[in-house]
């Protein structure tokens, strides 16, 4: 088996606010992918769904050399580019196009990861081709062929399984031991039984010198099975009595659902620079997806005193069908004068759903069940349609070599409506519709966005700040059917934001950032109307919400000793929404459930994650050693009959990894993960357990005899502070035992087993600001595959 030994440079490095990582530095074997790298870096987590956290934070974006990689799915480039041709993993939180372009900062920021790749790795076609059979009608197939040249790009993809793998990309390579330690743990599929197949094909080129054209296709389809069991506790007020006793209720529910979902999305760019002073940028996309679903529901609810106050079944038929196409363009330009800069971009969006679905409900509450009785049987066709466009002008002006003045213009239209039609249907002719206009409704919103403002940017040895200033007014206009317009409002807001970000050493890098911004409410929390699908739980909008207003301060710190090369990454986030929008439950005395939004005196959230890494060497062993802190503390409000409910909420975490190199052969990965969650109700007269999650893995590769190479991972759960059945331990192993052959190691067979023991589960809390629900679902279990992979490279 060919191994990559060599180390010249050390294995990260910071430039300014850059984490460098050499992939030289990393041992990998002959067929690993970028996702094998990762998963050893210090500072970074790699899931068994794909996602990617650096140094707590989730990444979102995957770049190729600067570029943007074919679509939007970002494990198709970390589990299709081999390491052998990556040079640097580089990680930081990138900026806006036009803050790059004009040099003024406007604070956007998005986590991202860059691949760099070997000056070979532009020459090299790449790509595998995988089949794989196992008993209980287990399959994997899947083909693929890469070629990222220095002008012309080429990807393509396509992949079916039964082993709930959805997406574009192929299945991870045999070499890596995958980070299995969540907050809430479940399994690939979200827990549930997926059957999918899925395709990509992308192109890109560089026509002549001043035009970049990528065009990426991709299609999918999926089948799912989700069993589900459901347990919440609602919190309710002393004041609040049923059957004449004060109590909370406690509702359990098991839901059966199918589903069929098919998708498309076809998404373009094009850069095109007609000069070195100007850069014209388009991005249109078009996304369609069908969906069918037949769903089966049956719930109660208990009083504390385990009094069962009413039961029902819900059977629901529905068809979903939606499209969408967006587009966002740019043009800036420099002037002669250095830092003159002028640019125009634009955001426009065109949607809409069409849902129709029957649904069938039987309901039974109050004394002895007989109290009240509802059978209803209905047929509901809703639309969403939306219509947004966004205009934005900015003119950048530098005072002198250290000052720079930006003024901009924002305007936005946005039009929705949603139309909900609901008839009953006659219990003995079921062709015999009967409209029901209670739950029928049509609305329309208009909402004109305007905001102009500026900001002023130093620059020095030192330091640089930005201080920007914006005056923001929302125009809302609504009206209810054909009828005259109901509700007319105006909003103002001032949006000051401030980044400050002092010149440190190399090795340091600090930043300070405050930020304010509003959001709208949806059509559907505006939308007037009852929803009654399911009897014990109704909801309806709220025409008077107004929009939410936040205040964020972020502080991120980032060291790097160039002598241990130790890491040390934290960040700080502070938030305060007024205007919260928020749920309002009433709940009459046999348990129906009533929720509508409401704006609330506002939220509060403080957020902090400190992460660090060191990489160790002595005679025989190498590695990195990690460890990652987080804290969380949440104040929010909701409002149960009536009355203000305060909740707040204490998380804390603490993850440890170790990643050792025995003689240049054996990895061995150590990890843990402890979790601790409170919460406490300001109405409940009844204290909440607190909630402790402890995991612990391990995972090995390693050498066999006759070039046979093995992969195993286990992880034991343990959960506390739950309710009764939710309070579980249990382990979940995995193995791979591979083989290496033909010329250059390209082939390679696979025998995997998954979940050797047949214990793996699906168990996940919702904390929320009125109740605490836990879910347990039906999850893919033990299961034997063999495969042959091909690795064409």
């Amino acid at each position: 088996m060919t191994e990559i030994t060599i180390r010249k440079r050390p294995l990260v490095s910071l430039h300014k606010d850059t984490l460098i990582y050499e992939a030289s530095a990393v041992r990998t074997s002959a067929n690993a992918v970028v996702d094998d790298i990762l998963s050893k870096l210090p500072g970074l987590d790699v899931y068994n769904d794909g996602l990617i956290s650096a140094q707590g934070k989730t990444v979102q974006r995957i770049l190729v050399d600067g570029k943007p990689y074919f679509g939007t799915d970002g494990k198709q480039a970390t589990r299709t580019i081999p390491a052998h041709l990556i040079d640097q993993i580089q990680v930081f939180d990138q900026r806006s196009d036009r803050t790059v372009f004009s040099g003024l900062d406007d604070g956007q920021r998005i986590r991202t990861i860059n691949i760099v790749l070997k000056p070979t790795g532009h020459r090299e076609r790449f790509g595998q081709q995988i089949g794989g059979i196992g008993p209980e009608g287990r399959y994997q197939v899947g083909a693929g062929l890469n070629q990222l040249g220095v002008k012309r790009q080429f990807s393509f993809v396509a992949q079916t399984n039964s082993i709930n793998q959805s997406g574009y990309s192929l299945p991870i390579s045999s070499g890596r031991q995958i980070n299995s330690l969540v907050d809430n743990v479940s399994t690939d599929g979200g827990g549930m039984m997926t059957q999918s197949a899925g395709a990509s094909i992308g192109f890109s080129d560089r026509l002549g010198k001043k035009v970049d054209l990528a065009t990426t296709y991709q299609t999918g389809a999926t089948a799912t099975q989700l069993h589900q069991l459901t347990n919440r506790q609602t919190f309710l007020p002393p004041s609040f009595s049923v059957d004449s006793l004060q109590s909370d209720l406690a509702s359990s529910q098991q839901s059966m659902t199918t589903a069929r979902l098919a998708s498309h999305l076809l998404n373009t760019r094009l850069n095109v620079q007609p000069n070195a002073q100007t850069i014209i940028r388009l991005n249109p996309s078009l996304s369609i997806n069908r969906a069918e679903r037949h769903s089966t529901i049956t719930s109660q609810t208990f009083t504390d005193r385990q009094s069962l106050l009413n039961q029902g079944m819900t059977v629901t038929r529905s068809n979903d069908a939606s499209w969408s196409f967006a587009n966002t363009g740019s043009w800036m330009h420099r002037f002669r004068r250095a830092g003159q800069i002028l640019s125009l971009s634009t955001n426009s969006s065109l949607s809409r759903q069409h849902n129709q679905s029957i649904n069938q409900s039987y309901f039974i509450a109050g004394d002895r069940l007989a109290t009240t009785s509802i059978n209803q049987y209905q047929y509901a066709t809703q639309y969403y349609n939306q219509v947004s466009n966004e205009l934005m002008v900015s003119y950048t002006q530098p005072l002198h070599s250290q000052q720079t003045i930006e003024f901009r213009y924002t305007g936005l239209t946005d039009y929705s409506s949603a139309a909900r039609s609901v008839a009953d249907i006659d219990s003995v002719n079921s062709n015999r519709l009967a409209a029901n206009d209670s739950l029928s409704n049509q609305y329309r919103n208009r909402i004109i966005n305007q905001r102009l403002g500026l900001s002023w940017q130093v620059r020095s040895t030192r330091f640089s700040y930005a201080i920007g200033f914006d005056i923001q007014r929302i125009n809302q206009r609504s009206t209810v059917g054909p009828g005259t317009a109901f509700l007319n409002r105006v909003y103002t807001n001032v949006i000051p934001s401030l980044l400050i970000e002092p010149r440190l050493t190399n090795n340091r890098a600090l930043q300070l950032q405050y930020q304010t911004y509003s959001v709208t409410p949806s059509v559907a929390q505006l939308q007037p109307v009852v929803n009654i699908t399911n009897p014990l739980v109704i909801y309806a909008g709220n025409p008077d919400l107004c929009p939410e207003y936040t205040h964020t301060i972020t502080v991120n710190y980032n060291q790097l000793n160039p002598t241990t090369y130790r890491s040390l990454y934290a960040v700080l986030i502070t938030g305060f929404t007024a205007n919260r929008i928020v749920t309002a439950t009433t709940v009459s005395p046999i348990g129906v459930q009533t929720i509508h939004p409401v704006n609330s005196a506002g939220t509060v959230v403080v957020d902090g994650t400190v992460s660090t890494g060191k990489p160790f060497q002595a005679r025989f062993l190498e590695g990195q050693v990690s460890s990652s802190t987080t804290l969380k503390y949440s104040s929010g409000v909701s409002y149960l009959a009536t009355q203000l409910n305060v909740a707040h909420t204490i998380m804390l975490s603490q993850r440890l990894g170790l990643t050792v190199h025995f003689w240049k052969k054996v990895d061995v990965n150590l990890s843990g993960l402890a979790s601790y969650q409170s919460v406490t109700y300001s109405l409940s007269s009844q204290s909440v357990p607190p909630v402790v999650n402890v995991q612990l893995s391990a995972g090995i590769h390693y050498p066999l005899v006759c070039g046979f190479q093995l992969t195993s991972d286990l992880t034991h759960v343990t959960l506390r502070g739950r309710p009764m059945g939710y309070n579980r331990h249990y382990s979940l192993w995995n193995a791979t035992i591979s083989r290496s052959f033909l010329k250059g190691q390209k082939g390679e067979m696979r025998f995997q087993a998954n979940d050797i023991l047949n214990q793996n589960q699906s168990l996940v809390r919702i904390v929320t600001n009125s109740y605490i629900e836990d879910s347990q679902t039906q999850v893919l279990k033990r299961y034997l595959l063999i495969s042959f992979v091909y690795h064409l490279r």
